[in-house]
């Protein structure tokens, strides 16, 4: 499945309570390849980043095996910027716009144990 499926069947499927306020795209590696998740929190901090390791909301559709056709051969810092490109164009959808994401505090995307790259904040 691709990232844009993925997220497009998230907003069509998925209703967060309101109190959640951020969410977290995180990257990992497994034996085939990368795979990422997507977690919300009700907790928000522009101070500390540990607002990340919250998981007020898991989505059903939690996990996506990141297509090795697409992230084959790239180096974790490359395939970092791409997840990150492929996200800052689904904040450019109407999909996204009508959905629990457009207003939320924060969104950020990274690798387990690292730095957050936000993909949006409202603070």
């Amino acid at each position: 499945m691709e990232l844009v499926q993925w997220l497009t069947n998230i907003c069509k499927s998925e209703t967060p309570d309101k109190t959640i306020v951020a969410f977290y795209f995180g990257i990992y590696q497994t034996v085939e390849g990368y795979e990422m998740y997507l977690s919300g929190s009700k907790e928000y901090s522009d101070c500390d980043n540990d607002w990340a390791s919250g998981s007020d909301f898991v989505p059903r559709e939690k996990y996506l095996a990141l297509d090795i056709t697409q992230y084959k051969n790239l180096e974790w810092q490359d395939l970092l910027e791409k997840v990150k490109k492929e996200l800052l164009d689904f904040k450019k959808t109407e999909m996204f716009e009508s959905s629990f994401f457009n207003v939320a505090k924060a969104i950020a995307v990274g690798f387990d144990d690292g730095d957050l790259h936000f993909i949006d904040t409202k603070v």
